[in-house]
């Protein structure tokens, strides 16, 4: 497959890009990593599409797989709603399926294909995730100080952390404080 954009229709685009604009999630996750080869804070991409319909969630994994990807699929119970009379209450007809996609390379592909028929904040924040991932899978070099290296990206830099704030910003989440000091680390000091 040397195009996998090549496998879904312009009609196929639009229609995922509607589910995850009106029923998705485009997510940065930033956490501590660790392993042997590996400590410190790292990034988490996710697309991620929440219905209650297990239909519309199989229709979008399966254009998912036909791009190559490898999806996962999960089901939440509802959460409890309180209303007014201090009781709770749960949706009355089905839990909530849950379609993510976590692997940066399909992730890039999906957002190439559904950027054009995105508007508003949704459509940003893709902009800034795949720049984001372009930037990490074009500098590609030593994961660690000791020189561990899968071949598919590098240690995070100034302008990654910077993009990861943009980010959480314009998720209306305010970027933790420890990012600021990673971002005040990186910058030179004026004479």
């Amino acid at each position: 497959m040397d195009n996998p954009q090549e496998t879904l229709s312009q009609a196929e685009w639009g229609w995922l890009a509607g589910m995850i604009d009106g029923d998705g999630c485009i997510s940065m996750h930033v956490r501590k990593k660790a392993g042997a080869h590996w400590g410190g804070n790292g990034v988490d991409l996710r697309i991620t599409i929440n219905n209650g319909d297990g239909g519309i969630i199989q229709k979008a994994a399966d254009l998912f797989k036909r791009l190559g990807a490898n999806p996962s699929i999960s089901e939440v119970e509802p959460e409890p709603i309180h209303n007014g009379t201090r009781a709770t209450v749960y949706h009355p007809n089905r839990n909530v399926m849950c379609l993510h996609l976590h692997k940066m390379v399909y992730i890039a592909i999906v957002l190439v294909g559904i950027e054009p028929h995105l508007a508003g904040e949704k459509k940003y924040r893709s902009q800034l995730m795949l720049e984001f991932i372009q930037r990490r899978v074009l500098r590609k070099g030593p994961r660690s100080k000791e020189g561990y290296s899968n071949g598919t990206s590098s240690w995070y830099d100034e302008g990654d952390w910077a993009l990861v704030a943009k980010f959480l910003n314009a998720c209306s989440k305010p970027a933790p404080e420890w990012l600021g000091r990673i971002l005040r680390d990186y910058t030179p000091s004026s004479p």
